[in-house]
Parts: structure tokens; sequence; C-alpha cells
């Protein structure tokens, strides 16, 4: 969420290729079917096989890319790599027809990292998508995208096929696109502090982007965590706490850091402050429908109504946040600020459904923190916080169940479990 200036972001050597990308369909992706239909391609001239450019990193990357889109004319496939991932600027999914369009947006992509080397003189991604078999299903459980699985079969693939899920974006203007999509390349082919464990699971990633969101690696068996059955389960307290600790010790991009890794600022004061001045200029514009929300705003700021004015509101959540501020600043002055997740909630966790019913100990394989939209560097007891909070629902009705709170001891124990992974991480 938030939005500092980009810089220019070299790769972290410890990025592996973009074959990492294709964990999942390798098997696919690298048979000698696709090879023999790529040469067969190239000898009749419709796959030009050279080097690809110098590839892209970072925000500026997408930005770059974007410009070299415009400057090259009106082609929806123009390619451009950038964090190791094919990234198609000009290449949309059709919000009045999202399944057709994110059908083929799957196959072009897919069809690209196939080729290995799938551009012509123009830096146009070659036809041969159409090549594909495809099915399309909607996954449910997004608060903030639209998600689909997209199962794709070629003809030319020996009988075999792929998955992949296709996010279109959504929350617009809340989020900075180009900083989430390179961080999360970043993070799904970083290591743990010193280990060779990868931070996310490893079968997360990034795939490739298009204009109005991504594909990435389809996750077979996996379903969201529920906040009652899920969360009181103590396996599953564990490894949430040692997956947060992981991604604590990721090195946060210089972009996230305003150049200084030193001296980290957490995002958290920017956003809220963002949000409200948001707040403010939709009462200006009188865009704000939600009169049962107005009117919690309105009685939290002392109004004696909702059609107060919406200055007096602004004013008064903005001295929440500098007496927030201050209490923590003055009393937690030496508090961790880190990589942070930032919304760590039951649609963000994703568990092995085959272990579904069992006494089963949950590991990095058998459960997945996703969706690293606003992720940010921050308070690293935000990202716990936030997930103790989220023990008591309210995503669905807006209605928390604050009797659903975990007590104590079982704080307690995530912490210890959090602060021991954390330390082994860090030597």
């Amino acid at each position: 969420p938030t939005q500092p200036a980009p810089t220019t972001q070299s790769a972290n050597p410890s990025h592996k290729p973009m074959v990492h990308a294709m964990t999942m369909t390798s098997d696919v992706l690298r048979t000698s079917a696709i090879r023999k239909r790529r040469d067969i391609l190239a000898r009749k001239g419709v796959w030009k096989i050279s080097k690809m450019e110098e590839r892209l990193s970072g925000p500026r990357g997408y930005v770059r890319a974007r410009e070299e889109a415009l400057a090259a004319g009106d082609s929806t496939y123009f390619v451009r790599v950038v964090e190791d991932r094919p990234y198609f600027p000009r290449l949309n999914v059709d919000p009045a027809n999202q399944e057709e369009s994110a059908l083929n947006v799957a196959k072009v992509v897919v069809d690209h990292l196939s080729s290995e080397s799938s551009k012509n003189d123009e830096g146009n991604a070659n036809a041969g998508a159409q090549e594909y078999e495809g099915q399309i299903s909607v996954i449910s459980g997004g608060l903030t995208n639209a998600l689909f699985k997209v199962d794709l079969k070629s003809p030319s693939l020996d009988d075999d096929s792929v998955s992949v899920l296709v996010r279109i974006f959504g929350a617009e203007g809340l989020i900075d696109r180009d900083e989430e999509n390179a961080t999360f390349a970043r993070l799904c082919s970083s290591k743990s502090g010193g280990t060779d464990a990868l931070v996310t699971h490893d079968r997360l990633d990034l795939l490739g982007r298009f204009g109005n969101g991504r594909v990435e690696t389809f996750m077979p068996n996996m379903r969201p965590a529920h906040y009652v059955r899920d969360f009181g389960r103590g396996a599953v307290h564990a490894e949430v706490a040692r997956q947060l600790a992981r991604i604590h010790c990721f090195d946060a991009p210089e972009y996230l850091t305003n150049g200084n890794a030193e001296t980290k600022r957490p995002a958290l004061w920017g956003v809220i402050t963002t949000w409200i001045d948001d707040l403010s200029q939709q009462l200006t514009e009188e865009r704000f429908q939600d009169t049962k929300l107005l009117e919690l705003f309105s009685e939290a700021a002392g109004c004696a109504s909702s059609n107060s004015d919406d200055g007096d509101l602004k004013s008064h959540l903005m001295g929440e946040v500098l007496w927030l501020r201050k209490q923590v600043e003055t009393r937690f002055p030496e508090a961790p600020v880190v990589f942070c997740h930032n919304d760590v909630n039951g649609g963000n966790i994703l568990l092995d459904r085959t272990l579904d019913g069992k006494e089963a100990v949950y590991d990095k394989k058998s459960l997945a923190i996703i969706d690293y939209e606003y992720a940010a560097v921050n308070y690293a007891m935000f990202d716990v916080g936030n997930f103790i909070c989220e023990h008591c629902g309210g995503n669905d009705d807006a209605t928390p169940k604050y009797n659903l709170r975990p007590n104590r001891k079982r704080v307690r124990r995530f912490l210890e479990t959090y602060t021991a992974e954390r330390d082994s991480l860090l030597g």
C-alpha cells in the first residue's frame, strides 16, 4: 500500500532463473514435444530463436517495460522479461468477458514459458497458444482479486496437461502493483536466512504478469483456512508462527526501504493516513454509500450524526493515529521493524486438505501463506497482532466474534515458537 519513489533494483544474486518459476509445470514445459514443436516452427520462420533482452527488475523494470510497449506500437502481445518472468503490459483480461479472456491469457503466458525464446523482431510473443485446449473454473475465497483455475492441454504435449492460477487484480489505487509483483517474484526465489529453504511454499510461484493481473502456479489439494475450524488447532498455530518468522527474515528490497535498509521505517502510519485521506475525499464527493459504517465512524468521532462535517471525522481519526504512534514509539522504541506480510488471515493461509480430520503436524509443505499484495516494511509484531485479531473473523459479515480471541497461554506459545524459529534463522 505504500508508494515510495521507485528506484532501479538489481536482482538478488540468490534468485534462481526462471526455470524455478515452473516448479509445478516443469515436467510439462520441458518435454521433448515442446522442444520439437519449437524447432519446427523456427524452421518455418514462425518462431525466431534468439537471446532474450536485458532482464529488468524492480518496480522500475515494470515501468520501463510499459514505456517500451508504448513505443513499440499497438501490440497486445508485446512481452518483456521483468524479475526473470515475462510481462505482457498490453495483454488484459476483459472485465465483461472474464472467463474467456482469462483462459486466453493463461495460454499466452504458458506458451511463452514453454517456448524458452518466443519473440519476433518487434518484441511480440509469437502465436502458438491456439494449440492449447483449456478449461476454466472460478476459485472462491478471494477478498480483493478475482481468481480462476485454468487447466491447459495441448496436442503437442503428449497428453500432458498443466494447471495454473489466473489472478485479476482488484482494489486498484490502494496497492502498488509494480512493487507487489516485484516483491512476490523475489520472495518465491529467496532463501530463509542462511538456510536452503525457500521463504515461501516451494510450489508457490509467479509465472508471468499481464496488464491487469498475473499467472501463478496452482497449488492442488490446498484450501483456505477457517478462523474457527482451523485457527484453534495447535499444529496450524505453530506452523503459521514459523512461517511468519521466515517472512520476517527476508531482506526487504531497496524500493521498500527508501534505499536505507538500516533505518527501515514502518509503513503502518503512512498507510493509515492515506486511507483516512481517501475516506475524507469520498465523503466530500458524496460517494460513500455505506450509511451503517458512516454512522459508526461518526459515533467514534463524537459527532452528533452521520451528517456532521467530514472534517471533524478526519481530524478525530488523525488525532487517534498521532496518539497511537506516540504511544508505540515512546513505550517500544526498539520494536523490530522488518519485512511483513500485513494481511495474514484465513483466506491467505492454505492448508493441505488431505490432512483434514487427522491429527496432523503441519509443515512448510502442508501450509502456505499466500497473497503478498499488502507486504511492506512494518513492525514485526503487527503481523503477530493481526493474526491474533483474525481469530475473531469478521471478513465475511463485518461482525468480529471477540470471544474467539486466543487466551494468553496460546498467544505466549505462539510467540515462543515464532522467536525460536527466528533465532535459528538469524543464527
